[in-house]
């Protein structure tokens, strides 16, 4: 059986399981949230992106153990996101993000 590293990222933490996430965890994110945001044109800038990418290792960081295998996964995607996020200095950020298994091209005005 192929488990994916990203697979537990994927879609909300399950509040039944986890009851106590919604009151530890004030910000959570997840690819599904990331791919809503990129589909309804939410960002409006790349460090936008980059800070919810970043949410993921940061509130797997808070819920769980240190070191714990779900942590090891969440800096892994997070580090890999973080790579794949491109900026192409032009008159417009070009952006390639990779979330899940779909693939963003996106252009954004050049805000400062």
């Amino acid at each position: 059986m192929e488990y994916s590293v990203s697979e537990s990222f994927n879609a909300p933490v399950d509040l039944t399981q986890f009851p106590s996430y919604g009151i530890v965890i004030a910000y959570p994110v997840d690819f599904s949230m990331i791919k809503a945001r990129l589909d309804n044109g939410f960002y409006r800038r790349v460090s936008a992106i980059q800070f919810d990418v970043r949410h993921i290792t940061s509130n797997a960081e808070r819920f769980n153990k240190s070191g714990s295998f779900i942590v090891q996964q969440a800096r892994i995607v997070t580090d890999v996101l973080l790579t794949i996020i491109r900026c192409t200095s032009t008159h417009r950020h070009i952006i390639s993000v990779a979330v899940g298994n779909y693939c963003y091209d996106l252009s954004l005005p050049l805000l400062q």
